[in-house]
């Protein structure tokens, strides 16, 4: 199935869809491309909601399975597995300030658990 989006000044404008012969694209508001959600709006934006959910997963899980390990291993751990997950794509488009600062949040408070459990061990 085919599908087309619109960026730009023309989002609100009634647009057809195209057809060739009995196939018909249809246009939609949001689409995923490699695992990147790219929403329609006056400019490009990417919906980052799934790749937060799969950092907080993967960073859940780490620290959960890795309760009897050193502290360093377990910063290696969540760099290595969660991080990338994060910053999947993100130097592919200009996240907006807001949208930047949520990324950064979801970091800070992955680090500020772990630092309580290392806290929490002494």
């Amino acid at each position: 199935m085919s599908a087309m989006v619109i960026w730009g000044l023309k989002l609100l404008s009634e647009v057809k869809n195209l057809t060739d012969g009995d196939y018909e694209t249809e246009w939609v508001t949001d689409i995923r491309y490699l695992g990147v959600n790219f929403t329609s709006a006056k400019m490009l934006t990417v919906d980052m909601s799934m790749q937060i959910r799969k950092f907080y997963a993967a960073s859940n899980s780490v620290l959960h399975n890795s309760t009897y390990v050193s502290e360093m291993s377990r910063v290696h751990l969540i760099e290595a597995y969660a991080l990338s997950l994060l910053t999947y794509a993100c130097e592919a488009f200009n996240m907006p300030a807001a949208q930047d600062h949520g990324v950064s949040v979801c970091w800070n408070n992955v680090y500020r658990r772990l630092l309580k459990c290392i806290s929490g061990n002494r």
